[in-house]
C-alpha cells in the first residue's frame, strides 16, 4: 500500500499493468510505498532446491523472511502446493505452502 495524503494506493505488485504506470509515477514523485507484509523480506539471490516425493526442482530465492519467500522456478516446472525447500548455501530445510503463483515466480509461506 502507498499513502498519498489520506489516499491509500495498493502496492505495485497488486496492480494491473495499466495502473503500474501511475503507481510508478507516484514513486518517482517521492511517494513512499508502505510494507504490508507481517514480516519484512530482504532481497536475496540464492540457489534453492524444491523437493517433493522423489522429485526435485532447482529454484532461485528472490526474497526471504522469517515466514516466507518468493522463488523463481522454470516456467515448465511443476511444483505442488506443498513441498520442502532446501536453501543450499545456508544448508536449511524448510517446509513450504504455495500462497501465490505468477508466471515463473511463486510466493510461499513457511510451515
Amino acid at each position: 500500500m502507498m499513502h498519498l495524503g489520506s489516499l491509500i494506493l495498493p502496492a505495485l505488485h497488486d496492480l494491473p499493468a495499466a495502473s503500474k504506470a501511475t503507481a510508478a509515477w507516484c514513486s518517482m514523485a517521492g511517494v513512499k510505498a508502505k510494507e504490508v507484509r507481517r514480516k519484512p523480506r530482504r532481497r536475496v539471490l540464492e540457489l534453492g532446491l524444491i523437493r517433493f516425493g522423489e522429485h526435485s526442482v532447482a529454484c532461485v530465492l528472490r526474497n526471504f523472511s522469517q515466514i516466507g519467500a518468493a522463488l523463481d522456478i522454470g516456467v515448465k516446472d511443476f511444483v505442488p502446493d506443498q513441498f520442502t525447500l532446501i536453501v543450499v548455501a545456508k544448508k536449511k530445510i524448510i517446509s513450504c505452502n504455495v500462497i501465490w503463483r505468477r508466471g515463473a515466480r511463486i510466493g510461499v509461506s513457511f510451515c
